[in-house]
């Protein structure tokens, strides 16, 4: 039946394969166009590679071919690249407005923010496929010049933008935290953690938040989850040790600095919260070896000075309680009595030990 359809039909048949093949080889470049576009706008780089290579091999536009190999290059970070072939773009007659908004983008990328100050506008109010480098340059921007509403302002436009998406709640965790605005900060990290509840950053943040409104039971919580992510995380353990310092708890803060001391042994925080959670227990002349340490680590650091000032009058009050009862009215002698204290804290250490 098919051999009679085609002997009867042959020409018209001829005719319509004739047809098909000039419309397949003169429309595959704008396929191959339109889907490497789709492929670019969608983030499946690879698929876009794939279209891009069959684009080119039609030879239908370089300067196209060119700007759709910096975009793809732009999309994997690879800036240097972006750069030449968008230059490229540029010397074989691609449209100037194009050019301009990718090398907008480019610039954004890489922190340039000065170069395209009067180009915000224009990139916030059309975003295209590229909203998220966009949203993110400009609130990295907005960061480093202190203008935290317009920050706050994009991030909004981000979360519209993206809703799925855990990184412009991290943004916004970060802004509200900058501004002491820590429920709303707290609101936004909780939102940004149930799109990825193992980020570590909005983890601290959060609880680093919580801590802030005195809710210490729930910043334990989630300093000990920090830690049981990434084990060798310094703040994890020593805001742990902080949150149980807090809450009462000097005995347990101590055991958490104790148990991962080669870890957080050079850290001056970690030694000052060691010190102070010592102190807290009566434990003065290790207390004030904690304190040494952590001012050995950063020398510039008045609070913590204060801190060890505070341990040496808490190891001398003995002594000076038994200069008034022997009534010792020479002032020179005081430095002496506290020595006394002193030496009566490290004498009760040594009978312990033996």
């Amino acid at each position: 039946n098919l051999s009679l359809f085609f002997a009867k039909h042959k020409t018209v048949v001829i005719l319509c394969l004739v047809v098909i093949f000039i419309f397949g080889v003169l429309g595959f470049p704008y396929v191959a166009s339109w889907q490497t576009k789709i492929m670019l706008d969608a983030g499946r780089l690879d698929d876009a590679q794939w279209w891009l290579t069959r684009y080119e091999w039609s030879g239908k536009s370089q300067a196209q071919a060119a700007f759709y190999r910096s975009t793809l290059a732009s999309r994997r970070g690879d800036i240097q690249k972006a750069d030449q072939w968008l230059k490229t773009a540029a010397d074989l007659g691609y449209p100037k407005n194009e050019i301009k908004r990718s090398w907008g983008i480019l610039r954004a990328r890489v922190g340039d923010f000065a170069a395209i100050q009067n180009q915000w506008k224009e990139l916030l109010e059309h975003p295209g496929a590229d909203g998220e480098s966009i949203y993110r340059g400009f609130i990295v921007f907005a960061l480093a010049t202190g203008l935290l509403d317009d920050a706050e302002k994009v991030v909004a436009l981000w979360q519209a933008y993206a809703p799925q998406q855990a990184e412009p709640y991290r943004y916004a965790g970060l802004i509200y935290s900058l501004k002491n605005d820590w429920p709303e900060a707290i609101h936004a990290y909780e939102q940004g953690l149930s799109f990825a509840s193992n980020d570590e950053d909005m983890i601290a943040g959060l609880a680093e938040s919580y801590m802030k409104q005195l809710q210490f039971e729930k910043a334990l919580l989630l300093w000990q989850k920090l830690h049981a992510i990434a084990p060798h995380s310094v703040q994890a353990v020593t805001s742990q040790a902080d949150c149980h310092s807090k809450l009462g708890e000097s005995g347990e803060g101590e055991k958490v600095l104790k148990k991962s001391y080669s870890l957080v042994e050079h850290d001056p925080q970690a030694m000052s919260i060691l010190g102070r959670v010592y102190l807290e227990q009566g434990k003065v002349q290790d207390s004030i070896d904690a304190y040494e340490k952590s001012i050995s680590l950063q020398p510039e650091d008045i609070a913590v000075k204060r801190d060890l000032l505070h341990a040496y009058r808490v190891a001398g009050t003995v002594g000076l309680m038994m200069s008034k009862i022997l009534m010792v009215n020479d002032r020179r002698a005081l430095k002496g009595a506290i020595d006394l204290g002193i030496a009566m804290q490290l004498t009760n250490i040594s009978r312990d030990i033996v």
